[in-house]
């Protein structure tokens, strides 16, 4: 590993303390490993597409 790489690793962990030290309940978010669910697309697209 590059010394970039291995700076910027550190600091994305470095970055993530921070923010669970912060906010604790995005532990939630980041580590959800949980089964993926799909969505359905055309219902999704027709409440969030604006027709113009």
């Amino acid at each position: 590993m590059e010394p970039d790489a291995a700076f910027e690793d550190v600091k994305y962990e470095e970055l993530l303390i921070i923010l669970l030290r912060l906010q604790p309940e995005l532990a939630d978010i980041f580590f959800n490993f949980d089964t993926l669910q799909k969505i359905n697309l055309e219902a999704y697209m027709n409440r969030n597409i604006s027709k113009d």
